[in-house]
């Protein structure tokens, strides 16, 4: 069981679940769980060229306002309609289910896509204001379907700042910065006003001097910094499986994959 933590203020926009394929090892329900017993406000999903979570998202965001508990999970049993088998979610303790209708009454949960482009832009957390904003990020995302094999999706920056209106921004800086100021300032021309620069600590060894070279550049381009931490999984005991979906992805084995 997941005992709640104090709530603060702080609320974690560079979320990525299971659906970000062979990236995120968490669903978007026990990522909504985590951060509200966490004791954060709120919380951004934004995965991977696809909005495919959103649902799941929001029916737990529902499910813990209504009953304090996250909702069963449906598993196919058999090869007829309807022939299921329900698995009771028992990540909450149904003696806090109180306490987690009142933080989830409040909760702020924020929904979009983390934008990954093939001219090696850097990754955009985009997250629609309105319904025409969802317009354009969803018409994007099929583009970029549209464009490549099953599974893949073939979009450039270009494409995002032909029409960025009515969605916010925020940029992701590459490991290496070089020229991404430029990339940056562009970014920020195109869309004044609804653009920040995300900052996650990288725990390299060269974190504080990373940090100046971004405030830097985001001085110079008029954009806000924004705290981040870039999450993958909700609770530390899925960082083997994480490390098992890297391996995939990459190719390597666990005794190779270094820091990958």
């Amino acid at each position: 069981m997941i005992e709640p933590f104090p709530q603060g203020d702080y609320a974690e926009l560079a979320v990525s679940s299971h659906y970000s394929f062979l990236r995120g090892a968490s669903s978007p329900k026990h990522l909504v769980a985590a951060a509200l017993l966490n004791g954060h406000r709120g919380m951004g999903l934004a995965d991977r060229n696809t909005v495919a979570g959103v649902v799941r998202a929001w029916s737990a965001l529902k499910s813990l306002r209504e009953h304090g508990l996250l909702p069963p999970d449906y598993l196919r049993d058999g090869s007829g309609p309807g022939e299921v088998t329900v698995n009771e979610d028992e990540t909450i303790d149904p003696a806090l289910s109180d306490e987690v209708k009142r933080r989830a009454a409040k909760f702020k949960l924020i929904l979009g896509a983390r934008l990954v482009f093939n001219d090696g832009a850097p990754d955009i957390l985009a997250y629609p204001e309105t319904r025409a904003g969802w317009g354009r990020l969803t018409r994007l995302l099929t583009k970029g379907n549209l464009r490549a094999r099953k599974g893949e999706c073939e979009i450039g920056l270009g494409d995002l700042l032909k029409a960025p209106e009515d969605i916010l921004l925020i940029v992701m800086p590459p490991r290496d910065l070089a020229g991404f100021d430029k990339v940056l300032t562009r970014i920020a021309q195109a869309a004044p006003g609804a653009v920040w620069l995300g900052v996650a600590m990288l725990r390299q060894g060269d974190d504080h001097r990373r940090l100046e070279r971004l405030q830097a550049m985001a001085l110079k381009a008029g954009v806000p910094l924004l705290a981040l931490n870039d999450v993958l999984y909700h609770a530390a005991s899925e960082r083997d499986l994480q490390d098992v979906l890297t391996c995939i992805r990459e190719g390597a084995t666990i005794e190779t994959a270094g820091r990958r």
